[in-house]
């Protein structure tokens, strides 16, 4: 009986055995179909990626930086330099300006004037700072500050042209730490009725929030609405001055009534468009390592199994079979998040502009989920457009409010009594009515007994 079980053992597999390799065929089997199916599927996803980008051009779209910017020589503008030697001399030392906080005295159906009030308005817990304090630091700064309103004052808002997506013109950085110590001047010569001063700030404010626009960058259009909500609160707090002159409250209203929100984010989302595209055709080009460079600057991986087999299997199995579906998703999510921002422009009511399609939501949950994989390029370079396109929303009904309490006070001033109705205001002290972007009507109005008035989005 032993020597027949060592020959059954050496001898033809058994059942057992022979039924595991039939599993193992089976199960080879299944993933080359599948793999098949996924392949025939990329393959179909690509003919549809295809069709979108060309329709795109049949319709005129851009879709290369190089399109978007025209080309050409890069522009002489010396703004740059000035703002980047004027920030280095900005140091935070004894006080910074990022401590300023405007959202404390500006409440949904309540406002207080932020320099009227007795300290600084501060975001600091607990802190207490004195416009004496404030007004001293400024005056170390006095010098690059006048210089830095000067050369906005002076030159093009055009300071040059963004060729691919990883070299900005200006550092975001840069760009805030100017607007933030402009903002603690405007605010502080609010306080002291220093009229002219603020006005120049605020100016100074409005041309860095319009500069540097063929930037296509997403990114820093954000940065550019955070400058323009700087301003604009400082703004919307000027407006709370009984000693204005006609012709200051028209240079603070001249200030913001070239600002293009919603245009900007159009510029930002079609370079962020073009930039996806480029990384697409670059995967398209790649494999291995390249490939994965196409998403890191250097190489990636500790040496272990795992790593190599990300290299070498996961991510050209990715390439094989799903990277096509995925620049498709890309391509269909920028294409709708392009339209909301256009949606916006032509005044469309908020809720009806924005795309009910939520590609951003849709990543998030693929992004949780066995098959994360498949849209590696859609998780990476998506950006969190939805969010960006609220905010712009949002800065674009503070300026509309902010472009109508001036009016208001300038029609106060001139014709001795509140306007009865918004309509007033126009052509003399508005050159076109302003609106609500969130309801894409009127903004409302009620004028008061005692000379102030209720202005709401």
């Amino acid at each position: 009986m032993r020597a027949r079980d060592n020959s059954e053992a050496i001898g033809e597999p058994t059942a057992r055995h022979r039924g595991h390799s039939q599993r193992r065929l089976y199960l080879l089997a299944t993933v080359a179909v599948a793999i098949g199916l996924v392949g025939v599927l990329a393959a179909r996803g690509t003919r549809r990626a295809d069709r979108l980008l060309a329709q795109l051009r049949a319709q005129g779209e851009k879709l290369t930086f190089r399109e978007l910017t025209g080309g050409g020589s890069p522009i002489a503008n010396p703004a740059p330099q000035v703002v980047v030697s004027v920030a280095n001399a900005l140091t935070d030392a004894g006080y910074s300006p990022w401590n300023l906080d405007f959202s404390t005295y500006s409440q949904p159906g309540r406002m207080r004037v932020a320099w009227k009030q007795g300290t600084v308005p501060d975001r600091r817990p607990g802190k207490t700072v004195k416009w004496e304090e404030l007004a001293d630091h400024l005056r170390q700064k006095r010098e690059p500050l006048k210089a830095l309103r000067e050369v906005l004052a002076a030159t093009p808002p055009e300071w040059g042209r963004r060729t691919n997506h990883t070299q900005p013109l200006m550092s975001n950085t840069t760009t805030l730490k100017c607007a933030r110590w402009l903002s603690a001047e405007a605010i502080s010569e609010l306080h002291a009725q220093e009229l002219e001063l603020a006005v120049q700030n605020v100016e100074a404010l409005g041309a860095l929030a319009r500069a540097n626009t063929l930037d296509y960058s997403l990114f820093s259009e954000n940065i550019r609405i955070m400058v323009a909500q700087m301003g604009l609160w400082v703004t919307w707090h000027a407006c709370g001055v009984e000693s204005w002159s006609d012709q200051q409250l028209e240079r603070l209203q001249r200030a913001w009534e070239g600002l293009d929100v919603p245009g900007g984010l159009e510029r930002g989302l079609l370079g962020e468009r073009a930039w996806g595209i480029a990384m697409c055709e670059q995967v398209r080009r790649s494999a291995g390592k390249r490939l994965i460079n196409v998403f890191w600057s250097s190489p990636q991986g500790d040496g272990t199994f795992k790593s190599a087999f990300n290299y070498w299997v996961v991510w050209p199995a990715y390439q094989i079979t799903s990277w096509d579906a995925d620049e498709l998703f890309y391509l269909e999510a920028m294409t709708s998040a392009i339209d909301d921002a256009r949606q916006i422009r032509a005044h469309r009511p908020w809720d009806q502009a924005k795309s009910k399609a939520d590609y951003a939501a849709k990543i998030k949950q693929i992004s949780g989920s066995p098959i994360r994989w498949r849209y590696a390029i859609s998780s990476i370079i998506l950006p969190h457009y939805a969010s960006m396109l609220q905010n712009g929303v949002r800065a674009e009904t503070l300026r509309q409010l902010t472009l109508t309490a001036i009016a208001i006070r300038r029609y106060q001033l001139c014709q001795g009594l509140l306007p009865p109705e918004l309509a007033s205001l126009t052509p003399q002290y508005l050159k076109t009515p302003t609106y609500d972007p969130m309801s894409g009507g009127s903004l409302q109005y009620r004028p008061g007994q005692n000379g102030d008035f209720l202005l709401y989005s």
